[in-house]
Formats: structure tokens, C-alpha cells, sequence
């Protein structure tokens, strides 16, 4: 899934120029780790932000911003298949 996700994100913004940082999808593949770095910080801030909701402790952030990175790496190959211009690949989700 989090794959396909990564192929979702490239796909949807190298054919919509109006979606938030679609310039950064025209640099190519450099923009692959530029685009993991951003979804992490952003899922890192939601930890903060809204972890107190879904029960995170304060000690239990540090285990979050860890899984937040594994969930964004997780989508690097799809994102690189996109620009490839692959066949987004079947899951056991589908």
C-alpha cells in the first residue's frame, strides 16, 4: 500500500501543476528524498500536534517519529517507479 501511495504522489503531481508542490516533482528522481523528508517533518508535526488525542505519551513521541520515518521510506520505491513511468504494482490490499 504505502508504495502505491509513493506512485500516487508522484503521478498526481507530474500530471497537476495546481497540487502543492508539483515543481518539486519536475526535478526527477532528486526530488525522491526532498519529498520523503517533507512527508516525514509533516507527520512528525501531527505527532505533536495531535498525539495527545490518540493517547500518545510524551516518552511514547520518539517511538512515533520513528515509525513516522519507516511509513515514508516505505513509499520511496513507488515514487521511484512513477518517475520511471512503470506500472503501479498489485497488492495484497487490492
Amino acid at each position: 500500500m504505502r508504495r502505491n501511495i509513493g506512485y500516487g504522489t508522484i503521478t498526481t503531481r507530474l500530471c497537476d501543476r495546481a497540487l502543492p508542490y508539483a515543481w518539486l516533482a519536475r526535478l526527477g528522481s532528486a526530488s525522491i528524498p526532498l519529498f520523503a523528508m517533507g512527508k516525514t517533518l509533516d507527520s512528525w508535526c501531527d505527532c505533536v500536534r495531535c498525539g495527545r488525542q490518540y493517547g500518545v505519551r510524551w516518552y511514547e513521541l520518539p517511538i512515533a517519529f520513528c515509525l513516522a520515518v519507516v511509513v515514508h521510506v516505505m513509499k520511496i520505491p513507488g515514487t521511484r517507479s512513477a518517475f520511471q513511468r512503470q506500472e503501479i504494482t498489485e497488492t495484497a490490499y487490492r
